[in-house]
């Protein structure tokens, strides 16, 4: 699976050195990076919360 931020597109294994090499290739810092991911993180939280909240219900209700 493939990554995309801006014009960078990597795989999702080289997840751990993206930022690194995301920031060299771009000559952005570190909180610019964070500054635009920033919407992506809390919608992926939300959705997370959402599911989490679900499951919790359906557990509850016996389902």
């Amino acid at each position: 699976m493939d990554i995309v931020l801006g014009n960078y597109k990597g795989l999702k294994a080289n997840i751990l050195s993206f930022p690194e090499q995301y920031l060299q290739m771009t000559g952005k810092t570190m909180d610019s990076l964070k500054d635009e991911l920033k919407p992506d993180l809390l919608r992926m939280k939300a959705s997370q919360l959402i599911i989490d909240a679900s499951e919790i219900i359906m557990e509850e209700s016996g389902k």
